[in-house]
């Protein structure tokens, strides 16, 4: 379930985004923290370049 629908927000206080944060925080630590090397990791690596026929992109 989520913490909140975004159609339902009124407004966020710092002390709701504290508590969050908090929350979750254990959860982001273990994910910044697993290791990488044992894992394969499949990515693709995309480079453009962009012009247009005056010169601006």
């Amino acid at each position: 379930m989520p913490l909140f629908r975004p159609w339902e927000i009124r407004a966020v206080s710092k002390t709701l985004v504290s508590r969050i944060c908090q929350d979750i925080d254990g959860q982001v630590q273990a994910f910044v923290s697993r290791p990488l090397q044992e894992t394969g990791y499949v990515y693709v690596y995309l480079d453009t370049t962009s012009t247009s026929r005056d010169g601006w992109a």
